[in-house]
């Protein structure tokens, strides 16, 4: 799933995922909103299917990437446990990639684009049991302020 506002980055972002066999289906959303609802919809069906991935841009108009993720944290416990997020930004700022690091959901910050070798980091990552250099860089973050 990527959600991200403008259509040209959900345009190029699913190819990028296409090409690299990242994963065989996504869904694209413009609307963090149109996202979150259908998460919740999901979520509360017996045969509901979470999504692998999240790719999120945290600058939005409608709902920024943070609002999105408070609003995501009245999942289903569960059910975000399926799920892997990734912050996908053009933002450059060391404190958008330390405030992601606050939150548990969080399992990565990309710099737009995202490439293919991008694309194979995330790969390593996922196959790490609970992204242990995540977990490192949030804890140490936490105890450093």
């Amino acid at each position: 799933m990527i959600i991200d506002d403008d259509e040209l980055n959900n345009y190029i972002t699913t190819k990028i995922v296409g090409y690299a066999q990242l994963a065989k289906n996504v869904e694209s959303y413009q609307s963090p909103r149109a996202a979150l609802e259908y998460l919740f919809e999901n979520s509360a069906r017996v045969d509901g299917v979470a999504p692998e991935i999240i790719f999120l841009d945290i600058s939005m108009h409608d709902m920024n990437g943070w609002e999105f993720l408070e609003e995501y944290k009245h999942l289903p416990h569960d059910y975000q446990k399926k799920i892997k997020i990734f912050i996908l930004s053009t933002s450059i700022f060391e404190h958008d990639r330390m405030k992601a690091g606050e939150y548990d959901c969080i399992n990565g910050y990309i710099q737009k684009p995202l490439t293919e070798p991008k694309i194979n980091e995330i790969r390593r990552m996922m196959t790490q049991k609970n992204g242990r250099i995540w977990q490192t860089l949030k804890t140490l973050y936490n105890f450093l302020f």
